[in-house]
């Protein structure tokens, strides 16, 4: 997901574009969407400026407690300012909140 979040970035903040979407304006904007363990499987703005979220659904590559599961990398926009945040547990600060536990949370997400 940190490559989905620095393209992101790149298209919001330098830019100057509205937040993706969908999946589909994220893939054409050169982000991938699959990969070994999971894929992107939405990414929508959020009505402010700038703010949205991705989310990462883990697929059956994964042990058995977390195939299905979900993550969201949320953008909020703050006096102009954009801050992520990975949540990945329904305890996290972001607008939309993941599905693992937090035992199974990566590194850096809440």
């Amino acid at each position: 997901l940190d490559g989905a979040k620095t393209t992101i970035e790149t298209i919001v903040a330098d830019d100057a574009t509205a937040f993706p979407t969908t999946k589909a304006a994220l893939g054409s904007q050169g982000v991938t969407l699959a990969g070994k363990y999971g894929d992107i499987t939405d990414a929508k703005n959020s009505g402010s400026a700038g703010a949205g979220y991705v989310e990462y659904t883990f697929n059956g590559n994964t042990n058995a407690q977390i195939t299905t599961k979900k993550v969201y990398y949320n953008r909020a926009v703050s006096n102009g300012i954009g801050n992520w945040t990975c949540d990945a547990t329904a305890s996290a600060p972001g607008t939309k909140k993941g599905t693992l536990l937090a035992k199974f949370a990566p590194k850096g997400c809440k």
